[in-house]
């Protein structure tokens, strides 16, 4: 049983190794894999194959199934991080809020309204004094009453012209504008289930020239996104298939 569970923790740890550095681990840089995972979302008529890193290229068969779901992890948290929403808003014409400086902006907004309550209360504490004071002091504290009461006035249509504005700014993200990346995600992953089906992983090859191409010509004539899964093996493949189709069943 003790051997079992240390087999187990064998097998495991290093897969969480490689699911914290897969990056590194790949050769991949952060703004490259980010950049692929960008254009995998936003190609609507085609399966855009990355460039792949060597080390990536040169996995033993059996680390690849790890790989993959690793990298799917760290898609899937890229798409849901604020650096890809910043991206997908701003390329599609919209206007990115930054959530920090919403939570700055409904604290001010707080802020302002205590403010306003409390300054409130003291003209009003005010006023009921006046009749208490002696008749030459009671005209001279109306005047000033009065006098700060046009100042709050301004200064509550100032605050709210601003609020106007800022609400205005922020609705524009949510206007209708900015297609919603849910469904493009959605339709990416479709079409890399498309794209990955039927791949005949024992297709045997022939040297033309420089290069080696299909036997069969069918196969020869298939998108290179089909080909691309060819030179990935199965294991990668069946891999990606697997993770692809579990994310598109927590995207209904």
């Amino acid at each position: 049983m003790r051997r079992k569970a240390l087999l187990g923790l064998w097998i495991t740890v290093p897969m969480l190794l490689l699911a914290a550095d897969v990056l590194a681990e790949a050769g991949w840089a952060k703004e490259s894999f980010e950049n692929a995972c960008y254009q995998f979302i936003s190609a609507d008529n085609h399966l855009p194959i990355p460039a792949v890193p060597m080390p990536l290229k040169a996995l033993a068969v059996a680390q690849r199934k790890a790989t993959v779901e690793a990298l799917g992890a760290r898609a899937k948290a890229y798409f849901a991080s604020e650096t890809f929403k910043r991206r997908w808003i701003q390329n599609h014409g919209g206007q990115y809020q930054d959530p920090d400086e919403a939570a700055r902006r409904a604290q001010n907004e707080e802020a302002r309204k205590q403010g306003q309550a409390q300054a409130d209360k003291s003209l009003a504490d005010m006023e009921k004094m006046i009749p208490m004071m002696p008749p030459e002091m009671q005209a001279q504290m109306r005047a000033k009453l009065a006098k700060a009461k046009a100042d709050q006035t301004k200064r509550a249509a100032r605050d709210s012209e601003k609020k106007e504005k800022q609400e205005a700014k922020a609705a524009s993200v949510g206007s209708g504008v900015v297609p919603e990346p849910r469904e493009a995600l959605r339709a990416a992953l479709q079409r890399f289930l498309r794209a990955s089906e039927g791949v005949d992983f024992e297709a045997s090859l022939t040297q033309q020239e420089r290069r080696l191409v299909f036997s069969n010509p069918a196969y020869e004539a298939k998108p290179e996104s089909w080909k691309a899964c060819y030179r990935a093996g199965r294991a990668a493949t069946e891999a990606g298939r697997a993770y692809a189709k579990a994310w598109l069943a927590e995207l209904k």
